[in-house]
C-alpha cells in the first residue's frame, strides 16, 4: 500500500474504501479497498478520477451519504455509489458556482458572486445542496464503471505467463516428446543429428549398423523394400563374401537391431521388422523397419 495524503475514505459493510488525494507527489488515480475481515487490500484503477479533479484534489467538494458521496464539479452534481460501483449525474444543474466554498454535512458555505446587491461584488452565503435536487430519481447513469477490479485480470495474466514459460521449457527440453505426440509415433529419427528418440528420450545404444538400417529405410521413404538391398550394407570390401555369408551376417545384424529396439520399447519382433513377399514377384522378400512406429524429421 503506497503512502498518500488528502485522501477520502468510507466504511461500507465489511470494506474500507480509500481513494483520491495524492501519492508520491502525483494525483492518486487508483482505488483501494480493505477487507476488514481478512485484512487484505485490493487495488483498482479508476478512469473517473482522471475526469473529476474535485474527487482527487479537494475533499470539501464531497458530501458523505449512506453508500457513497455526492460530488460537486462546477455546476454539475454527481452521486458516487461505492456499493453498486456506479456514478450518476443529476440532470438539473446547481444555481451557484462554487468559488471559495466549504461543504459541511449537506450545506455549502462560501463566498459567491453577488448579482442582487450592487454594493458588493461577492457575498458570504450558505445553502443546502439537496434542495437543488427536486427529484432524487432524476439522474443519468454515466457510461463509466466507477472502479474495475483488475485483481482477477492480473491473476489471469500471471497464469498465462507461467503456462507460456512452462510450454517454452517443455518445447525446448521435451522437443522430441512433443513431435512424437504430434505424429503419433513412439520413435522419432533426427536425420540431421543422426539420432533416434523413443518417446522423447535418446536411444543411446544404437551402433553404426543400426543407423545404416534406419538410413536405408529413409531412402525407401518408409515403405517396404527388398531385403536383399541390405546385403551391400554388410558386405566386406576386403574379401569376397559368398551369398551364404552375407545372408548370415545380415540376419545377425537384423536380430541385433531387433533386440536393441525391443529392449528400449518392449515392441515385439513383428512390430520392429515387418516382412512380406513382393506383390508381383513372390520370390523377392521385402522388409519395412518400424512400420507405423517411426517418423523421420
Amino acid at each position: 500500500m503506497p503512502t498518500f495524503w488528502n485522501c477520502l475514505s468510507k466504511v461500507i459493510d465489511d470494506n474500507l474504501y480509500v481513494f483520491g488525494g495524492f501519492t508520491n507527489e502525483t494525483t492518486n488515480h487508483n482505488f483501494y479497498v480493505l477487507n476488514l475481515k481478512t485484512k487484505e487490500w485490493k487495488v483498482y484503477e479508476s478512469n473517473i478520477f482522471k475526469n473529476l479533479d474535485a474527487v482527487t484534489q479537494n475533499q470539501n467538494t464531497l458530501i458523505e451519504e449512506k453508500n457513497g458521496f455526492y460530488i460537486i464539479d462546477e455546476y454539475k452534481m454527481f452521486y458516487l455509489d461505492l456499493k453498486t460501483n456506479s456514478i450518476k449525474q443529476y440532470k438539473n444543474k446547481l444555481s451557484k458556482h462554487y468559488p471559495g466554498k466549504f461543504i459541511l454535512n449537506d450545506t455549502v458555505y462560501g463566498i459567491f458572486e453577488s448579482k442582487t446587491d450592487p454594493k458588493y461584488n461577492f457575498i458570504f452565503e450558505k445553502y443546502p445542496l439537496k434542495k437543488h435536487i427536486t427529484n432524487v430519481n432524476d439522474f443519468i447513469v454515466l457510461d463509466q464503471i466507477y472502479y474495475e477490479d483488475r485483481t482477477e485480470l492480473y491473476f489471469t495474466i500471471s497464469v498465462i505467463f507461467m503456462l507460456l514459460v512452462i510450454t517454452i521449457y517443455l518445447i525446448i527440453t521435451k522437443k522430441y516428446w512433443f513431435i512424437s505426440l504430434i505424429y503419433n509415433t513412439p520413435f522419432i529419427y533426427s536425420i540431421k543429428k543422426d539420432k533416434l528418440f523413443y518417446k522423447g528420450k535418446l536411444v543411446s545404444v544404437l551402433n553404426n549398423y543400426d543407423r545404416l538400417l534406419l538410413e536405408k529405410q529413409i531412402l525407401s521413404k518408409n515403405n517396404f523394400f527388398p531385403l536383399s538391398d541390405l546385403n551391400d550394407l554388410f558386405s566386406d570390401c576386403k574379401q569376397q563374401d559368398t551369398m551364404d555369408v552375407l545372408i548370415k551376417r545380415r540376419e545377425t545384424k537384423l536380430n541385433g537391431f531387433i533386440k536393441t529396439i525391443a529392449a528400449v520399447s518392449g515392441l515385439s519382433p513383428e512390430k520392429i521388422c515387418a516382412f512380406k513377399k513382393h506383390d508381383s514377384d513372390k520370390r523377392i522378400k521385402e522388409i519395412q523397419i518400424l512400420p507405423n512406429a517411426i517418423t523421420y524429421i
